[in-house]
C-alpha cells in the first residue's frame, strides 16, 4: 500500500532530527497540516554565515555558533525581535530552577514572553561544548540534554512515590 508522500517526508524528517523523549510523531503532523520545506538553500546558507569555526581546547577548529541572540534577531532566519528576548538579568533570575540531586542550576540567558503573560519559552545559552562539558558521563555533546532528561525522571518519580505508585522492573 502506497504511504502518504507528506507522510513519508515527516518521518524522513523526524529521522534527521533524531528526537529523544517526547516528540510529535508523523501522522499527528500531516493532520495538522504541517508541510516539510525542502527547499531551504537560501536559509542554510544565511544560517551558515553565523557558524564560525572556534578554538574549543583541541588541536582542530569546531563549528560554533557565538552569538545565539544574532541568530534569532536575523531577519532572514527567525526574524525575532530584540524585544522577544529578554536578557535582563533580575528577570530572568527569577526563573531558575535549582535541581539538587543534580548540583545543578537551570538558568536562562533569555526568556520569550508570552502575549498574555508569563513566559512562552526559555533559552539556555551554553558554552562551547568541549570546553565546558568534557567528561561528562552522557558525552560532551549529550550533556545538556542529559540533565534535563534526568531532572523530569526524577520529578516523574517523585511524584510517583507520593502518589503511592510503584514503578515495575522488567
Amino acid at each position: 500500500m502506497p504511504k502518504d508522500p507528506q507522510l513519508l517526508a515527516h518521518q524522513q524528517w523526524l529521522g534527521y532530527l533524531q528526537p529523544v523523549g517526547l516528540a510529535v510523531s508523523p501522522p499527528a503532523l500531516v493532520q495538522a497540516q504541517a508541510f516539510v520545506n525542502s527547499n531551504v538553500a537560501a536559509e542554510q546558507t544565511r544560517f551558515l554565515e553565523h557558524v564560525k569555526e572556534v578554538k574549543a581546547g583541541g588541536d582542530e577548529p569546531i563549528p560554533a555558533i557565538t552569538d545565539l541572540k544574532g541568530l534569532l534577531t536575523d531577519p532572514a532566519l527567525f526574524a525575532w525581535k530584540d524585544s522577544d528576548l529578554i536578557g535582563d538579568e533580575a528577570k530572568v533570575r527569577d526563573l531558575e530552577v535549582v535541581l539538587i540531586d543534580y548540583h545543578e542550576t537551570l538558568r536562562p540567558s533569555f526568556a520569550v514572553p508570552a502575549p498574555e503573560g508569563g513566559w512562552l519559552l526559555l533559552v539556555q545559552e551554553l558554552p562551547l561544548a568541549a570546553d565546558a562539558l568534557a567528561g561528562h558521563p552522557a558525552g560532551p555533546l549529550r550533556a545538556p540534554l542529559a540533565r534535563i532528561e534526568g531532572a523530569h525522571r526524577s520529578s516523574v518519580q517523585r511524584r510517583r512515590r507520593a502518589a503511592g505508585v510503584r514503578s515495575r522492573r522488567t
